[in-house]
């Protein structure tokens, strides 16, 4: 009986290890230490799972996982949240069909390889349609600037790398351990030393790596000095999003207005201003130009109105709609818009960026034909549909401060912001809406992700979130100032402007080419694994 316990045991303690090593819902900030022992048991479990049931083990591995990861997604949508679950889950599955298939065929030092395979299951996860950036186990170090250094050269997945790498390394040690008891003293001495050979060259090499990514990550920042500082305002409302209604939105706009006002009167220097995305929910464009509401259109000039009297540019969040010539139809963009006073508020001609990266299912549902009744099921819990951007846009401030404004979980994916950066962006000004989770851990999770955008690409980034987490992060990762969750208030941020050429990193510059690389080995040693198993088959 007790031995039947030993595998639910093992996948339950690497479950809850992984889980909590995340913002969660016990610790909102996260149990960090624990991301580095989180896959040892399950590396006891893999030696333990048959090859017919890894499947299984794998998706109920899963569900416990991203169940607990993601808990908050039930309160935007319970269909989204079984959705995320279920798909992180059977890509769990598969992950482990793989791994016992890596222990079949190298009993001794296959923990290398799966490693190799646990690295390349989270970068692959983020990929596609579907890609799903939380989850990432590098992410959890979000606050340990000398470890994270290294995503200037090898992204998030360098640093996964190292957590899932520590893991296996206590494994080969423990495994070795147990080895050496079983070894009959006639032989000891002979397989005591085969048995050490490989975990002992590896974490050798993993020493001198980490030593070596700890120098970098505090002496390798080629940051030459600021020229000249912008000091941006970033306000958070702490509004209800869920909540709809002309008399909402003219309720949201003064509570900004009212905000921005005690910022300005107390930092009068300000030279910018950010609100949050969709913070102005009525089109600004189509209720000037085509509107039939007359309060609608009534908010929105008011609005202008209060934009034309500052001397600051803005930056907000809005729903877009854009009238096609001719019909009653609209293509809807969810938005970034920049009005600069005396230049394009009054009529309004703001600098646009529409969001590229829609959010599977809750922003972009491409099965309508096939699906079209959980299309509506979904739009019904508050999903919106937009349409998708199709390019970068690269605003400038008249101090020669050049910056993107990625959209909420656009700053989740690293090739994103890499994109922004490789086409002039010095700064993110990041506009998120993460209320509707009304979860601290929730929102602590995006702020992990976007603190290795600022470090990946060297640029510092500034957030302006509904309700949190509204901070400003300096191009070494460091949270400097961060609002309180869940309050109505705003945050001084005194963003530099670099009078030299800021120094591209090898990641800007190449990309995941980390992840890529691993994952081509990981292919290479898999196959290699089938064909071992297969020859093992024969034999027998």
């Amino acid at each position: 009986m007790k031995n039947k316990l030993i595998l639910p045991a093992l996948i339950l303690l690497s479950a809850f290890l992984f889980s909590f090593s995340f913002p969660n819902l016990v610790f909102s900030e996260g149990l960090w230490p624990l991301a580095w022992i989180c896959f040892l048991p399950l590396f006891f479990a893999s030696e333990r799972i048959s090859l017919k049931n890894s499947f299984w083990w794998g998706l109920f591995y899963g569900i416990l996982c991203y169940g607990v990861l993601v808990f908050w997604l039930i309160n935007y949508s319970p269909a989204i949240f079984i959705i995320a679950v279920l798909f992180c889950s059977i890509l769990t599955a598969l992950l482990f069909v793989c791994l016992k298939i890596t222990v079949l065929a190298f009993p001794n030092n296959g923990w290398f390889v799966q490693c190799l395979l646990i690295v390349s299951f989270e970068f692959l996860k983020t990929l596609g349609f579907f890609g799903f950036s939380y989850g990432v186990t590098g992410y959890t170090q979000y606050k340990k600037l000398g470890l994270i250094g290294v995503s200037r050269l090898t992204g998030v997945h360098g640093v996964s790398a190292f957590l899932i790498l520590f893991s296996g390394i206590l494994y080969a040690f423990v495994k070795a351990v147990f080895a050496k008891r079983e070894q009959s003293k006639s032989n000891v001495l002979q397989k005591h030393r085969n048995v050490w050979l490989f975990p002992v060259t590896v974490s050798s090499f993993y020493i001198i790596c980490l030593f070596s990514v700890l120098l970098y990550g505090k002496y390798g920042k080629n940051i030459p000095e600021a020229e000249k500082y912008v000091q941006v305002l970033s306000v958070q409302h702490n509004e209800n999003s869920r909540e709809n209604g002309v008399d909402v939105y003219a309720r949201e706009i003064t509570v900004l207005t009212q905000l921005t006002n005690e910022g300005l009167s107390l930092y009068p220097e300000t030279e910018m201003v950010v609100w949050p995305e969709t913070a102005v929910t009525p089109s600004i464009m189509y209720q000037y130009y085509n509107g039939k509401d007359s309060r609608r259109i009534s908010i929105v000039k008011s609005l202008l109105k209060y934009f034309e009297s500052k001397s600051c540019m803005f930056v907000t969040g809005n729903f877009y709609a854009r009238a096609k010539p001719g019909t009653n139809v609209t293509d809807d963009y969810n938005s970034a818009l920049v009005f600069v006073p005396g230049e394009n508020v009054i009529p309004p001609v703001p600098y646009e960026y529409y969001k590229q990266r829609l959010v599977p299912l809750s922003e972009e549902f491409p099965f309508e034909k096939h699906f079209l009744n959980i299309k509506k099921y979904l739009e019904g819990m508050g999903a919106n549909y937009w349409k998708k951007g199709d390019k970068n846009v690269i605003f400038t401030h008249n101090s020669g401060l050049k910056f993107s404004t990625p959209i909420c979980f656009e700053d989740t994916f690293p090739d994103i912001c890499r994109s922004m950066y490789l086409d002039g962006s010095r700064c993110f000004i990041n506009l998120t809406n993460d209320s509707w989770g009304k979860s601290e851990a929730c929102q602590n999770q995006h702020l992990a992700m976007a603190v290795f955008r600022s470090v990946e690409n060297h640029v510092p980034s500034v957030r302006s979130a509904t309700s949190g987490q509204t901070c400003y992060i300096s191009p070494e990762g460091k949270v400097e100032k961060c609002l309180e969750p869940f309050t109505a208030s705003y945050l001084l941020c005194n963003v530099p402007v670099f009078r030299e050429k800021l120094d591209c990193s090898f990641f800007t510059k190449h990309g995941n080419i980390f992840a890529w690389a691993a994952f081509a080995i990981t292919c290479i040693l898999l196959i290699l694994s089938c064909i071992k198993c297969i020859i093992k088959k024969w034999q027998k």
